[in-house]
């Protein structure tokens, strides 16, 4: 029920901080008169017993005789001038060796009572509201204790005047609350003001979004901090919804701009397609032509060099064969390079697409062996082929598997002399997915590192001691990977300078049957061909 109604009814900041100004000073004064008034009665206490105590040591030195000889009557008036004149004192006694009532004294008006039963000590014991002060009495020459003196003392007129300080206080306390609340309404408003400021901006800010509003800075403290604070957030506020208004404002006629650009852009994009499209029909139709007008000639050319070849070495003229076979030679390498350069032309132009079918792998690569077998000869290489049990059917376009085959295994025949080509055949799963691997190995000049990276481009020969060296046309490799990539394939290529390359043809498998024949049942004979010393 208290926390509904805080809710519903909650106090105010300055209710607040008058609040806390009148209860911090409530308990301030109240605790200083607490403390005030108990230090008073105990220092009020103390002074009665000290008085009593000194009334008592004053007695006892006239007592002497009186209990020596046990003279009461000396006893009794002595104890009647001693304390009579004590309003406070309401009874006492003169105590025997023994601790028994030897003299008594009663004040006129109060009731004799039987003292307790008390050591003879020198002692004091407060029972609100008696105080007992009980004192020894020394006789003789020897100074024993002979008796004692007991006093009993009311303190009724201790708690009159603790009851009138108590009221002196609390009028004092109302005075000085009365002035606590005025002073606290006087300095709320210069602790209140700025927050009621800041509230009532917040509110104007939060319904009308209106953030032209600014709150008067009244002071410097962290208060005055806070509002500069709150009103630099407003500037900034107010300054960034200007400048979206402004782009609000500008941004129809920048969309307009931004797609008149990008019509504009598209239109000369497709200007260029158009006329890229243009020249590569223009290309492949120059290539066409150019590759037919070449070839025609090209063939006769080689053909009339072979006839004339063969009569010149059947008449026995040898200078006259061997030059006609250097333009054989030559021609046959012309043809080959027009050949590639049309066959790139092709593939660029998008008019070559792969047929996959399935095959054994063994077959297509003794194939592509046989093709370069006169090459490895010429360069007194050896050819070793080994196909791995257990390969699967590759699903490959026959045609251009074999191109990329030969292509490979010639180049390895003509970067090494005298040395070792492999070619080997397996298959591997990576992903879930079977392949098919053509790893054609040489022990040839390798490749530098700094020309690996731009192997497989066009016209790409290496440096220019070997382009002299090595004829080509440094399309080959070039074709070959596109071939490949167009069957779902790829090549890549590990190579050491002075210890040779190795080039591998990766293509995705089949699932025909057949994958595990072996391949000697395909070739007959040894894995082992193109020895210098076979053909």
């Amino acid at each position: 029920m208290v926390t509904s109604a805080r809710r519903r009814f909650p106090l105010s900041i300055r209710a607040r901080v008058t609040w806390a100004i009148m209860l911090t000073t409530s308990l301030a004064l109240f605790a200083a008169a607490t403390a005030f008034t108990v230090l008073g009665f105990f220092a009020h206490k103390r002074v009665i017993i000290q008085d009593t105590e000194i009334l008592c040591q004053a007695m006892a030195q006239s007592l002497d005789a009186a209990l020596e000889f046990g003279n009461r009557s000396d006893a009794e008036r002595l104890l009647r001038l001693t304390f009579g004149p004590q309003e406070r004192v309401t009874e006492a006694w003169v105590l025997d060796e023994r601790g028994e009532p030897f003299a008594s004294y009663a004040r006129e008006g109060t009731p004799g009572q039987t003292p307790p039963s008390v050591r003879l000590e020198d002692a004091s014991r407060f029972h609100w509201p008696t105080l007992e002060v009980a004192r020894r009495v020394r006789v003789g020459a020897t100074g024993k204790v002979g008796g004692g003196i007991l006093v009993r003392i009311q303190l009724g007129e201790m708690r009159d005047q603790l009851l009138l300080g108590a009221g002196v206080t609390l009028a004092f306390l109302v005075v000085i609350l009365g002035g606590t609340f005025l002073l606290a309404r006087a300095i709320r408003g210069r602790i209140t003001q700025p927050i009621q400021d800041l509230q009532e901006a917040v509110g104007i800010v939060s319904a009308d979004k209106r953030y032209s509003v600014r709150v008067p800075q009244r002071e410097k403290d962290e208060l005055g901090q806070l509002v500069a604070a709150f009103n630099e957030m407003l500037i900034r506020i107010q300054t960034r919804d200007r400048e979206l208004e402004s782009i609000r404002e500008h941004l129809e006629d920048l969309v307009d701009l931004r797609t008149a650009e990008l019509l504009d852009v598209n239109h000369q994009l497709s200007e260029a397609k158009e006329r890229s499209e243009e020249a590569s029909r223009a290309k492949s139709t120059f290539l066409a032509s150019i590759s037919h007008e070449l070839r025609t000639p090209l063939n006769a050319i080689i053909l009339y060099s072979e006839l004339l070849r063969d009569d010149a070495e059947r008449s026995g003229d040898r200078q006259t064969g061997e030059d006609l076979g250097k333009i054989l030679s030559s021609g046959e390498h012309l043809l080959a390079l027009i050949n590639d350069v049309l066959d790139l032309a092709k593939i660029e132009s998008g008019r070559v697409h792969a047929e996959a079918e399935e095959m054994d792998p063994g077959p297509l690569a003794w194939e592509a062996v046989h093709v370069v077998e006169p090459q490895a000869l010429r360069s007194g290489n050896r050819i070793e082929v080994e196909i791995r049990e257990g390969c699967p059917p590759v699903r490959a376009d026959r045609t251009k598997l074999k191109q990329a085959l030969v292509n490979l295994l010639g180049n390895a025949c003509k970067f090494t002399r005298d040395g070792l080509v492999k070619l080997s055949v397996s298959s591997s799963h990576d992903a879930g997915k079977a392949w098919v691997h053509f790893q054609v190995q040489d022990s040839g000049i390798g490749i530098p590192p700094e020309q690996m990276e731009n192997i497989f481009s066009e016209f790409m020969r290496g440096d220019a001691g070997v382009s002299r060296a090595f004829a080509g046309t440094g399309l080959g490799l070039a074709i070959s990977r596109r071939l490949v990539r167009l069957m779902d394939g790829d090549i890549r290529v590990e190579s050491e300078v002075g210890r040779g390359s190795t080039f591998t043809i990766h293509l995705p498998a089949g699932t025909g049957v057949g994958a595990d024949r072996p391949l000697d049942s395909a070739n007959p004979g040894s894995v082992r061909r193109g020895d210098t010393d076979e053909t």
